[in-house]
């Protein structure tokens, strides 16, 4: 019976050192998904500040366009100059083709017959 306890001691010595080492290594994945989460966190942050100063450079992109628009219908109106000339599309010339973009039509094939393969693939080089 001492025997037997004694084979129960070393399994259980031999599975606490497992269990130690797997604690170990848990401990280790804690550390550097910490690490990571903290790294993602500046990225973040960073992505954060420059989007916030992008939208901030177009609010005043905007607020500048709009300055100029003014100063540019009052220099208009004080020289009597046409605003309907700002406002007119220039259309494309005769000889450009309008083209038209279907996403779900097909494009258009320039073969004819059935697809018959490369028949020289089959032979040797010789």
């Amino acid at each position: 019976q001492v025997e037997q306890v004694d084979g129960k001691i070393k399994r259980l010595e031999a599975s606490e050192h497992q269990l130690r080492m797997d604690i170990k290594a848990v401990e280790f994945e804690i550390e550097a998904t910490k690490e990571d989460m903290g790294k993602q966190k500046r990225i973040r942050n960073r992505e954060n500040a420059e989007f916030k100063q992008a939208l901030k450079d177009d609010e005043s992109a905007v607020q500048l366009l709009k300055q100029a628009i003014t100063l540019m219908s009052k220099f208009y109106k004080k020289n009597k100059i046409s605003m309907a000339l700002l406002s007119r599309k220039e259309e494309p010339p005769e000889s450009v083709p309008m083209y038209t973009y279907d996403p779900n039509k097909a494009p258009e094939t320039s073969w004819s017959g059935s697809y018959k393969g490369k028949r020289s693939e089959h032979t040797g080089i010789f």
